[in-house]
């Protein structure tokens, strides 16, 4: 990708486009970037870029001729012609969709504003895209050129080490990311998490997600209200928001159905339901019902084995207690770790219908 800046000020721009991820972008070929400066292209001895605007008022405003034969010029530098953005308080503002968009071009001409502005007939017939990088004034557009190319350099191919890194940074799935740890494990008795210590992958990455949604739940429910969610990550964004009453009730979860082919099984669910579910296990496979799962589960040969109906609770030591204390006809002696990751217990009603309980944090998609 080629990225030419056209800036008043190149100075600024030292050390910014050539260290860290932009400078490696810029040394392996990713990444062109070339400055220009609108002084180049005027034509009086003192090299004038500003004028007084046209009715009065104060400071001064950039003139049309000094960016437009710029501009031209660096056009015809290089294939494609490019795409002219325009950096100004009064542009779309700059978020990750914005930034994606961006970077899909192969080159980009990006404008830096200064002093009032720019004469008008640069924003209705030069530029193609007007970016801002926030609700504030700067003292010029060059800060935000290299907001918009450090944003934009990160989404090219071989910039970053890893392609899930992009994946996985705020915003990009709609919802802050999930907090990060290093070594060592334990320090001045700050302990990391033990989920990110057990090694199971399924269980770290329901961690991550429950993080980033209670994150952004409580920073920034404007990004809540747009994300996909199902319905259980709802009602979790809700109880994490800002004054939210805590919510220590029991949400239905799953339904694990006993099926003698699980083959034909998922066809008739799939049939019936009008979703074609998902294989989870080789035995097991998972149809989305609002906010629980119905699971067809393979008997194997075991005539006996009864349907189940699993409960979510954020206080799994407290439904224990409940269990207990209720009269159930059986409860499991403590809550232990499955084969699947979850925190869970069986029980039994009074009739000997079997249920669990499942701690929500650890809860299997």
């Amino acid at each position: 990708m080629r990225i030419d800046i056209v800036t008043l000020f190149p100075e600024m721009f030292a050390g910014a486009l050539d260290a860290s991820i932009i400078g490696r972008a810029r040394t392996s070929g990713a990444l062109t970037i070339a400055l220009h400066n609108p002084r180049d292209y005027t034509r009086d001895r003192h090299r004038v870029v500003d004028d007084y605007p046209f009715g009065g008022g104060p400071g001064m405003v950039m003139k049309p001729e000094p960016i437009f034969e710029c501009v031209d010029a660096v056009r015809a530098m290089a294939e494609p012609a490019g795409r002219v953005v325009l950096l100004t308080p009064q542009g779309r503002t700059l978020d990750h969709g914005v930034v994606a968009e961006l970077a899909d071009a192969e080159r980009l001409i990006i404008i830096c504003g200064h002093y009032e502005g720019v004469d008008e007939r640069v924003r209705e017939h030069l530029a193609d895209d007007e970016i801002s990088i926030g609700d504030y004034v700067l003292s010029g557009g060059e800060p935000a050129a290299i907001v918009v190319v450090d944003a934009v350099a990160r989404h090219q191919p071989g910039v970053l080490g890893s392609q899930e890194s992009l994946a996985e940074e705020s915003h990009a799935a709609g919802l802050l990311e999930y907090p990060q740890y290093t070594r060592p494990a334990a320090y001045r008795g700050m302990a990391v998490p033990e989920p990110l210590l057990s090694g199971h992958h399924a269980r770290i990455a329901r961690w991550r997600r429950r993080q980033s949604i209670e994150r952004t739940a409580r920073r920034r429910p404007d990004m809540i209200a747009r994300a996909s969610l199902t319905a259980a990550e709802q009602r979790l964004a809700a109880a994490a928001a800002p004054g939210a009453p805590p919510d220590d009730r029991a949400h239905l979860a799953r339904v694990a159905l006993p099926v003698h082919d699980i083959d034909a099984a998922t066809v008739y669910y799939a049939a019936l339901l009008g979703d074609a579910g998902e294989r989870v296990a080789p035995g097991e496979h998972a149809f989305r019902c609002g906010g629980a799962t119905l699971a067809c589960v393979a008997t194997d040969g075991d005539a006996r084995r009864p349907a189940e109906v699993c409960f979510a609770v954020p206080d799994l030591r407290a439904a224990h207690e409940r269990a207990k204390a209720a009269g159930s006809a059986w409860v499991e002696g403590r809550p232990r770790r499955r084969a699947n990751g979850e925190r869970a217990f069986g029980l039994r009603d009074p009739s000997g219908n079997r249920l669990c309980f499942i701690d929500e944090a650890t809860l299997a998609p």
